[in-house]
Formats: C-alpha cells, structure tokens, sequence
C-alpha cells in the first residue's frame, strides 16, 4: 500500500514505548490498517429494493454484489484528501490495535502448537480482529455511515 494513514515513520511517537522497536511493526501495521478498512467497508445487502433477493440476479457471479466502498465520512483512498479529523482518529486507532497486538505477539497464549506423531511444531498465531482490544473502534464510530442493521 503506498498510500497508507498510518505511517511509520511520522507516527511511531502514537505507538507504546514497548513495540516501537519491533521486528514485526511493519508487518502488522499493514495487516491492521487493511482490516480496519476492511470492517468499514459496505454491508453485503441480500435484497434488492424491490425485495428480490440479489442473489436470485448474480446467481454465479458473487463478484458483482461484494461490497467495495469504504464507509467512512470524510474517508479518501489517498490520505492528504481525507478529512482531517477522520485522518487523526484513524491514526489514533491503528496505532492503538498496533501497540495491543504487538504488547502481546509473544504471549504463550497466542501460540499454537501442532502435533503429528513424535513431532510437535509451534505457530505464533497472527493477531485477527477477534484479538484486538474490545472498543477498538470508538474514536471511528463518529464517522461510521454504513446502514444500520435493524432486526423486527
């Protein structure tokens, strides 16, 4: 990504003392930013506005109904076109699930460990959104435009 909000090398003072030096810092900043956008992205409708489901339309073509858009106001692919506001309170987030998820890269508990007959290997386990802090999002939830989910 070469546009990214978060960058390292402006924004390490918003990181912990403890993970500013990290090996993996780049690794998981990447892998962060993209699944905060990711969670923002547009809910998947199942029908139209005639309720017909959509998939009854693009039966085989799954492509065609993905959601693509990033629902975030005041949200730009490229950051310096970004509102301001929204740019600062992404930063903030990212760097937060960034310090959480590298404060506890290492902890046992983030191991896996697999067994085949006498030989057992040991995985780290890549922090996923299951794993961050809970309330990552609430400097974002300001800007969040995606359409409520209401259920009867």
């Amino acid at each position: 990504m070469a546009n990214t909000y978060f960058n390292i090398a402006d924004d390490k003072t918003l990181l912990h003392a403890s993970v500013r030096d990290n090996s993996e810092l780049q690794n998981v900043a990447t892998q962060v930013e993209a699944d905060i956008l990711q969670h923002y992205r547009d809910r998947l409708r199942y029908y139209n506005k005639d309720g017909v489901p959509i998939w009854f339309w693009n039966f085989g073509f799954p492509e065609l109904r993905l959601p693509t858009d990033i629902k975030l106001r005041g949200y730009a692919p490229d950051p310096a076109n970004a509102e301001p506001g929204l740019k600062n309170a992404l930063k903030k987030t990212i760097a937060d699930v960034i310090s959480h998820c590298l404060r506890y890269y290492d902890n046992d508990e983030g191991v896996t460990y697999e067994r085949r007959g006498y030989r057992q290997t040991r995985y780290k386990k890549i922090p996923t959104k299951n794993d961050w802090p809970k309330n990552w999002d609430w400097r974002l939830a300001i800007y969040d435009s995606r359409e409520k989910v209401y259920a009867v």
